[in-house]
């Protein structure tokens, strides 16, 4: 769900030699993702396409600062349906939002508390 090549730059771009500016850009966006994914679906269920545009810009670039390749790619697409308003297919990539998301969070969580 994270691209280690990814993953291995932010560390590089690290002074300390560590995971400090990592685990720093990985919390934030544990921070900031759940509220981005609530507005989704809002938008979606409110048939928003602005604020589903929006929501879906916000996720996707903080998605792809982390590395979250597949999850930023849906996100993309959720945003071009927010653009043409096309929300119904826009419900169809939900599902899959939800696992793509969850993944990412999951593998988050690991790399910032390791056992």
């Amino acid at each position: 769900a994270l691209n280690p090549i990814w993953l291995g730059q932010i560390r590089e771009l690290d002074t300390t030699g560590g995971n400090v500016l990592l685990h720093k850009i990985l919390q934030a966006f544990l921070e900031s993702a759940p509220n981005n994914m609530r507005q989704i679906e809002q938008a979606i269920i409110n048939g928003d396409a602005d604020s589903l545009r929006q929501s879906a810009h916000a996720l996707k670039s903080s998605s792809g600062n982390i590395g979250a390749e597949n999850l930023s790619a849906l996100l993309k697409q959720l945003e071009a349906h927010g653009r043409t308003r096309e929300l119904t297919h826009a419900e169809t990539l939900q599902e899959s939002l939800q696992q793509h998301y969850q993944q990412a969070i999951t593998e988050i969580n690991k790399i910032l508390s390791p056992s």
